[in-house]
């Protein structure tokens, strides 16, 4: 490897462009590291081996997709890499069309890949699929307000080509007009020119009733959705359990990953409602008018409320190689015999991590969700893996994002190359979905930021590659390990 360790990214702007794929992720499943395939969702390709063996797509959530929702004002851009690590447990989800809205996650693996591989192909599936069985009605309304806005979205497009071949022909007949000395020609020109901006002025309140429609159609699915956030809730709880307890099925188990999503439920960033859906300690931040803003609150084992939901489940928590950590009976050497396993994790919600689910959830996979609307001064949202938090902070984070924002793809690089720099030990994952329309609003945070700013290093001066400086040493950080 010549002593650099290779980069893995993945942006999209408008379409999807897959990044390198290095020898250390030969088994990466492809749909984990771009967008998800947008004309069927549920018939996607297979990695050809994972825990050495073959992750089969599970039959009993398999349907059918009838609309989906997508917002062109979102672009995105994903950087991961495996870091100090030998393997990358992270995987991810672009999906820029999906029910409701599009959506974006990272699942970040511990133990192993069979679990983040997992969500990556079932956990949006099984959600869609609890949504819809308890919600036909709501999504019928729905998708009728987004089927009629293509439709109309359409037809305005081509009425403004009308505007413009009307155009076009009133000013061949002003040319006309002035090069012509018959008077009885002239007339009949300027009739012409009369008729050509009636239909002009005709087709322009046309396409004035299409926005005033659209606006309003805009404010019905947002309406919708607003009413019937609980639901939307409840459907995005009950698929992430539901996916979880499908997983645990599986008796080869043996890893576990976190989960965080962010979901948005509309296809206009004029009213936008969408969702924050986190289980673990991957963590969403929102960049407003320049500040950071926290959309989730990390799941650690000390942290009061999972302290507390861990001890009342029959679980433990205590300091376990500097880090605190979660574990059972066993891992507290109450149980009888020596051939029990003990799992110590770092994080209190995950799926899978069957040893901590079992008899009690000690570990649990319910998500905390959040809703949010999508303000005015809103400029793009930075989801990462806990291997960029923990050397990172919210902040540091954001200000990247912002003086990249023309360039996605370059900010979730820094991102990534930035934590490495400082020393992370983790996996490297970090996504940015940015409002486009706002991008006059991001260039005038990012000119008042580089006034006041103090720090003389370039953000450019973090390579395409990484210099193996940082010694592997996985111990103090790693999120999972047994005994």
């Amino acid at each position: 490897m010549n002593g650099k360790r290779p980069w893995i990214g993945d942006a999209s702007v408008g379409k999807d462009l897959e990044g390198d794929i290095s020898e250390y992720d030969q088994e990466r499943d492809p749909e984990s590291h771009r967008e998800s395939n947008s004309e069927n969702p549920t018939k996607r390709g297979k990695p050809d081996s994972l825990n050495n063996g073959t992750l089969p797509a599970d039959q009993e959530e398999q349907e059918e997709v009838f609309d989906e929702v997508s917002i062109p004002d979102l672009s995105y851009a994903t950087g991961s890499w495996q870091g100090s690590k030998d393997v990358n447990e992270d995987r991810y989800i672009n999906q820029s069309k999906q029910l409701l809205g599009p959506v974006f996650g990272i699942f970040d693996g511990h133990g192993g890949t069979f679990t983040a591989e997992y969500l990556v192909r079932n956990l949006t599936r099984t959600v869609r699929s609890c949504w819809k069985q308890k919600n036909y009605s709501v999504q019928s309304s729905l998708e009728n307000i987004h089927r009629t806005s293509c439709l109309e979205r359409d037809r305005s497009e081509r009425l403004k080509s009308q505007m413009l071949s009307l155009a076009d022909q009133i000013h061949e007949i002003n040319a006309l007009i002035s090069q012509s000395h018959g008077k009885e020609q002239i007339l009949e020109l300027e009739v012409l020119r009369g008729d050509l901006v009636s239909t002009t002025e005709a087709v322009q309140l046309e396409i004035n009733q299409i926005d005033r429609e659209e606006k309003a159609r805009v404010d019905d699915y947002y309406t919708f959705v607003v009413e019937n956030e609980s639901r939307i809730c409840d459907a995005i709880r009950a698929g992430f359990l539901r996916t979880d307890n499908n997983l645990l099925q599986r008796q080869d188990l043996k890893d576990g990953s976190t989960a965080l999503i962010v979901w948005f439920a509309g296809y206009s960033t004029k009213r936008l409602r969408y969702f924050v859906a986190n289980a673990g300690d991957c963590r969403a931040v929102l960049c407003r008018d320049g500040k950071a803003v926290p959309l989730s609150i990390d799941h650690k084992p000390d942290r009061a409320s999972e302290k507390q939901r861990i001890t009342q489940s029959g679980g433990f928590v205590g300091q376990i190689a500097g880090v605190t950590r979660v574990y059972a009976a066993a891992g507290a050497g109450l149980t009888l015999g020596a051939s029990k396993t003990a799992i110590y994790l770092s994080v209190s919600r995950a799926f899978g991590d069957i040893k901590l689910k079992f008899p009690s959830p000690i570990v649990s996979a319910e998500p905390e969700i959040t809703a949010f609307d999508v303000e005015e001064e809103d400029l793009f949202i930075v989801i990462a893996c806990d291997g960029i938090w923990d050397v990172m902070s919210n902040e540091e984070v954001v200000e990247i994002g912002l003086r990249l924002f023309d360039d996605p793809k370059a900010a979730t690089d820094a991102i990534v190359k930035q934590a490495y720099r400082k020393k992370s030990q983790d996996n490297l994952t970090a996504s940015i979905i940015q409002f486009k329309s706002r991008t006059p609003q991001a260039r005038q945070a990012a000119f008042a930021l580089d006034k006041q700013s103090k720090s003389t290093e370039p953000l450019h001066a973090i390579g395409d590659t990484i210099e193996e400086s940082s010694p592997k040493n996985n111990s103090d950080e790693i999120d999972m390990f047994t005994i």
